[in-house]
């Protein structure tokens, strides 16, 4: 110990081997690195006595204090900084540096600097954790540091015989959060020393989009976009760069995706609209595709997503009954998950129909043919084309069906009662329409004339029986009108003889409106008669007619 007043030597402590190094710390005390004891000896500097020696391992060289209560020894022989609590005078632990540390300096933000004589670096210690933010290249051989009020660090060179200057080494103790999203644009606030001239920061290795600097111990980074990972924060100045012992990690951001149909209640053979909606956290999800998937229709359809987070499509052609419905959200943006929509349920009724009557022609001719039609249509939204079957009613009993093709149910019927009838016909519906009916009032007018063509006749004698006959008698009913045949309808056969008035007998018009009688037996006198008549009464809608044809008698 020298008093400085006099600049003489006032008293010599014993300590261990070989002293190289000696500071003294905010508590009082002194340490000193015994290099060839391998110990550090603490003196109390009231009294000038040691109090305690320290093991801290071989060649302890430089030594120096930091006013958080802690002792940086550097071990030369071990590659390693030793820390000691200055409170208790124990070994905390050791901090790997690079080759032959020769000496420590301690600047005011509290990080340590170590020069590693045979690495031709120095190493900078965070002091409050206790780990190595960094190493920065000093000159040939680097012997001992000193850290100037300006925060520079000077670093003697032994063998160069220069001396390096260092500016401050930025120091990262914390920072937060500690994950964003792989879309990047999440603030991170880092807490440490050293940040004034900083020049870069890094986030899990990736370049921060944005950064600002507020004080020398605080900055702000806004992330970039990134694949999702995990990696430290790091800070570059003038000084070097620091690297974070903590980690940030990149995270897949998880999306959403809802699903809507319309219309509300469909139909069948309506077309339905399904739009999935896809969004984050951060907004709506303008990229990717959805994949719709709706039961009983077909393959699933891919679409992209649009501007406004948005993906639809129209599914047509369901058959009536439940339905179910999914979107499959597929991210191709590596920071964002897929994701599926909750199953929709919607249930498809079958459409209502309209069905139309028509009757042709109308008005119409007693017994004239009539063809009836009913067109079944879908009533809108409702689309495609009924099938099934229309059955045609009318009060007299008229009772005919007919399947539905195209749409249209025809039917033709002989013929309608005289006057005005109506028309019912009722669709039975199908698996995707619900029946209807409608309705047409038929006219059906009386004959204006009708008319009654006689064929020509023969009289015969049966050798065999002796008795005389007619093999037929023939006359057909038409209308004038239409010049269609009456069927149905009775017609009397009559002649005259020298007798007087004779009946051959009654005949009903078939399909085409003939009236025959084969094979009638008429008496001798007949073979007088030049002529017989076909008479027709007359009926509801014709009125009657007769005609008359020859009658010749030839017995063979």
């Amino acid at each position: 110990m020298i008093d400085t007043s006099t600049d003489t030597v006032v008293r010599t402590v014993p300590v261990g081997t070989n002293p190289e190094g000696v500071a003294v710390a905010c508590n009082g005390k002194a340490y000193v690195a015994n290099y060839g004891a391998g110990t550090v000896s603490v003196i109390d500097t009231s009294t000038d006595t040691v109090v305690r020696t320290v093991p801290v391992g071989t060649n302890p060289e430089g030594v120096a204090v930091a006013c958080n209560g802690k002792a940086y020894v550097a071990i030369r022989g071990a590659d390693t900084v030793a820390v000691i609590d200055t409170a208790t005078d124990t070994v905390l632990g050791s901090i790997a540096v690079g080759r032959a540390p020769f000496s420590v300096a301690i600047a005011p933000d509290l990080k340590a600097y170590v020069t590693n004589r045979d690495s031709d670096t120095v190493s900078v210690i965070d002091t409050v954790t206790d780990t190595v933010l960094g190493s920065v290249p000093a000159g040939y051989t680097p012997t001992w540091a000193a850290v100037a009020s300006n925060g520079k660090i000077y670093v003697t060179n032994s063998d160069a015989g220069t001396v390096t200057v260092l500016t401050p080494f930025p120091g990262i103790r914390s920072f937060s959060p500690a994950s964003g999203t792989a879309l990047g644009g999440t603030t991170v606030t880092i807490r440490g020393s050293g940040f004034t001239r900083a020049t870069a920061v890094g986030i899990a290795g990736v370049p921060a989009e944005s950064f600002t600097v507020a004080d020398d111990t605080t900055i702000t980074a806004v992330t970039r976009a990134s694949q999702p990972h995990t990696g430290p924060v790091t800070i570059t100045t003038p000084g070097g760069t620091t690297t974070s012992t903590a980690s940030y990690t990149y995270t897949i951001e998880p999306t959403t995706t809802t699903l809507t149909f319309s219309p509300a209640a469909p139909r069948c053979g309506e077309k339905v609209a399904l739009t999935a909606t896809v969004a984050s956290a951060t907004g709506p999800v303008t990229s990717g595709v959805v994949t719709f998937l709706v039961s009983g229709d077909g393959p699933p359809q891919t679409v992209p997503v649009g501007a406004s987070g948005q993906a639809s499509v129209e599914s047509a052609g369901l058959d009536t009954g439940a339905h179910q419905a999914i979107a499959v959200y597929t991210s191709n943006n590596p920071g964002l998950s897929g994701s599926a929509s909750d199953l929709v349920g919607f249930t498809v009724s079958r459409a209502s129909t309209t069905t139309a009557v028509t009757a042709t022609p109308n008005p119409s001719t007693v017994g004239q043919t009539v063809t009836l039609s009913a067109t079944v249509t879908p009533v809108p939204p409702g689309t495609g084309i009924p099938t099934g079957r229309v059955v045609f009613t009318t009060p007299g009993g008229l009772e005919v069906t007919a399947p539905v093709q195209n749409g249209q149910a025809v039917v033709t019927v002989g013929s309608l009662p005289l006057g005005t009838t109506t028309v019912t016909a009722t669709y039975s519906g199908d698996s995707c329409f619900e029946g209807s009916s409608g309705t047409v009032d038929t006219i059906v007018n009386a004959s204006t004339a009708t008319r009654i063509t006689a064929t020509p006749a023969v009289i015969r004698l049966n050798l065999s029986t002796g008795q005389f006959y007619i093999p037929t008698l023939s006359a057909t009913l038409t209308d004038r009108t239409t010049d269609l045949p009456i069927p149905g309808q009775a017609i009397t056969f009559t002649t005259t003889t020298v007798l007087g008035p004779l009946t051959l007998g009654t005949a009903v018009t078939d399909a085409g409106g003939t009236a025959t009688l084969t094979n009638t037996t008429v008496p001798p006198t007949l073979i007088t008669a030049s002529h017989y008549t076909a008479a027709f009464a007359g009926s509801p809608g014709h009125p009657p007619a007769t005609a008359t044809a020859s009658l010749t008698y030839s017995p063979i």
